[in-house]
Parts: C-alpha cells; structure tokens; sequence
C-alpha cells in the first residue's frame, strides 16, 4: 500500500484540512456584495470638482492680469543719483497696476523735473516718490554729507554694538 494522501474538508488543497490561503470564492462573493460603482462615480465626482476649480482659478488669475492701465512718468535714459532731473530725462508711458497700489507713481514729468534721484534710476524704470527727492530735501553732492538745521548741535557718543542696538541710548541722553 502506498502513502495515504489527505484531503482537505474544503477540496481545494492547502496545507491544513479547511484552511486554503487563496480562497477566492470568498472575494467573489465580498464583491457581488459590495459594488465597485459608488467608488466610481466618487472618483468621477472628485475629477470634475478638481476641473471646476481649476477653471475658476484660471479665470481669476486673467482677471487678476486685467488690471488697469495708469499713465506713469518714466526715465527716458539712466539717472544717476544726486543730479537734478531735466525735461529731456522724462516721458510717460501706460503700464498696468493693481487695483490697490500704493500711490507713489508720479503721473505728470512737471511733478518730477528739478527733483534730485536718491538712487540710480534705469532707463525705462517708472520714477516713484520713494526714489527721488525735492533740492532742499535730498542730501547733499556727497553721501558723507548731513545737512544740520540752524539752532542743532551734532554730537558723538561713544557706545558699544550691544548698548546701541539694544535701545539703550535714548532721545535727550
């Protein structure tokens, strides 16, 4: 006689009678149970909201980009700092700005001509109010100078990087 062979209580093999590691008749009857369906019109549901919001974003930012036009004064060629602005420094041109921008663009090249720029300003570069000043405002032909008012003393104090950054000298010290 030769060797006994086992079945299993199941008949579809493994190693323990009953016990088969790979029975896909249970997953078959999990899913007749459960439909795959719902899942797929939630995935088709979250495709189109991604796609609705996409395309709303993408209208507000051309929306955004449709600001309005505002004619502006621009340096017709390079300026360099401390050197009273001629009429032949200037034009004007359109350029867009947001809605809310600060108003410190000059509209009108009378408004700007006789200032003096406090900084290098490039050709094309619109000329704003935090670059240039009036003759009797800006400093003077040298950056060593400090124009001092009548009645006003200027002194030194002596004073170490600590004491000095950390508000220990005080206005009437």
């Amino acid at each position: 006689m030769g060797p006994k062979v086992t079945r299993s209580v199941s008949g579809k093999g493994g190693s323990a009678p009953g016990y088969l590691a790979y029975d896909w008749s249970a997953l078959r009857t999990f899913s007749t149970i459960t439909s795959r369906r719902p899942f797929t019109f939630l995935g088709v549901l979250l495709a189109l909201l991604v796609i609705v919001a996409f395309v709303l974003v993408a209208l507000n930012a051309s929306a955004a980009n449709n600001s309005p036009q505002l004619t502006v004064v621009i340096a017709s060629r390079d300026l360099q700092p401390r050197v009273p602005i001629t009429a032949g420094d200037l034009t004007t041109q359109p350029i867009s700005v947001p809605a809310s921008y600060p108003k410190i663009y000059f509209t009108n090249a009378a408004e700007v001509r006789g200032m003096i720029p406090l900084v290098a300003i490039t050709t094309g570069q619109a000329i704003t109010a935090n670059e240039v000043a009036r003759p009797n405002d800006a400093l003077g032909p040298k950056s060593e100078y400090l124009a001092i008012p009548h009645g006003y003393v200027a002194l030194t104090i002596p004073t170490s990087e600590q004491q000095g950054v950390a508000d220990y000298i005080q206005p009437g010290d």
